[in-house]
């Protein structure tokens, strides 16, 4: 039979309701084979808020440190989900609270970060610290759980922190409700125009949602020191930008082209993927070169390891252009002073 640090079956149903002690025994019965991907037996449990499991599964030496393919603990399942009763019952049998995932967040980070206030206020009982807490995070705690470290009913807004109600208020209603999907971190930042300064790039790209081998890669190369990136002024002028813009209205908007969900607002992408010819009949020779030759070559010569080979050179993998306005993102209007377009051009090993 398979032992309890297995994963159980993501379609069992949630609740456990009537004769816990049976439904928690069920669980055990139904254990598969294990992955790391969807987490042990006690993952499921916990964000699925079942304290009366996590109890039997521990009673069976199901063990409380043993962690996703993304590092994350039960007790982070439990918070980011929003289960208190769950992180109380994982936090009776020892689980740490100071655990952090492979992107460095705790499971107070995990609720903070999801608007989860009993979560929060739980685990601050527990000895959790919010000492390493970036300013938009400690903000949002502050928020959260009262200055008696009771999770706030009714409580205003922090000093600094955006009152989403009327944050909110003043957009279509379609949009304000894919706003109140979104992270809070990121709804703060997007929607609110919060500061960027107070928000950490790791709180961002944990609420990022991208594919855990693109969240990795994107932190390694946030531990880049300052000496490696590139300050150096645009690439594409007025008119290049212009041109871009027309071309993408154009496949985007006129002709109605195939819509995606943006990975982080969740809201359709007005995205127009290029080839290389294709970009540079758009903004012209000159600065088709400068952005996928020498940009890529002046990234290589800074970032490479001292009396290492030289790398491959950098080929374009992908190449697009993006429209964010105030049509596609009403929000932009409060971040957007001058141009309401902005562009990205990705560009990664092949």
């Amino acid at each position: 039979m398979p032992t309890v640090e297995q994963s159980v079956s993501p379609s069992l149903p949630r609740s456990c309701s009537g004769r816990p002690g049976i439904s928690a025994l069920r669980w055990l019965f139904f254990l598969s084979r294990g992955s790391t991907s969807t987490g042990t037996a006690l993952h499921h449990a916990s964000w699925r808020g079942q304290p009366e499991v996590i109890h039997l599964l521990c009673a069976a030496r199901a063990c409380v440190r043993v962690v996703d393919e993304r590092g994350r603990t039960a007790l982070h399942a439990a918070a980011g989900e929003g289960e208190g009763a769950a992180c109380v019952a994982l936090l009776s049998h020892g689980a740490q609270c100071e655990a952090e995932c492979v992107l460095e967040a705790t499971p107070l980070l995990e609720a903070v970060e999801q608007g989860h206030a009993a979560c929060a206020a739980a685990l601050l009982q527990h000895g959790a610290r919010a000492d390493e807490l970036d300013l938009l995070s400690l903000a949002a705690l502050r928020a959260l759980v009262g200055p008696d470290g009771q999770a706030a009913v009714n409580s205003a807004p922090a000093v600094g922190s955006p009152d989403e109600h009327a944050m909110l208020a003043g957009l279509p209603l379609e949009f304000a409700e894919q706003a109140t999907r979104m992270a809070p971190v990121l709804r703060r930042l997007l929607v609110a125009n919060a500061p960027p300064s107070q928000a950490s790039a790791r709180a961002v790209l944990r609420a990022s949602g991208l594919p855990l081998d693109d969240q990795t890669a994107a932190w390694r190369d946030l531990a880049r020191p300052s000496s490696e990136l590139l300050m150096r002024a645009p690439a594409l002028d007025a008119a290049a930008c212009a041109a871009l813009r027309a071309a993408t209205d154009e496949a985007c908007v006129i002709e109605g082209g195939a819509a995606s969900e943006d990975s982080v607002d969740g809201l359709r992408e007005y995205q127009l993927n290029l080839t290389s010819s294709q970009l540079g009949a758009i903004v012209g020779a000159s600065a088709l070169r400068e952005l996928t030759v020498e940009l890529p070559a002046r990234f290589l010569t800074v970032s490479a390891a001292p009396g290492a080979p030289p790398p491959a050179p950098l080929r374009p993998y992908q190449i697009f252009a993006r429209r964010y306005s105030a049509t596609t993102r009403p929000w932009l209007s409060r971040l957007l002073t001058v141009a309401s377009t902005l562009y990205s051009l990705r560009r990664k090993r092949p």
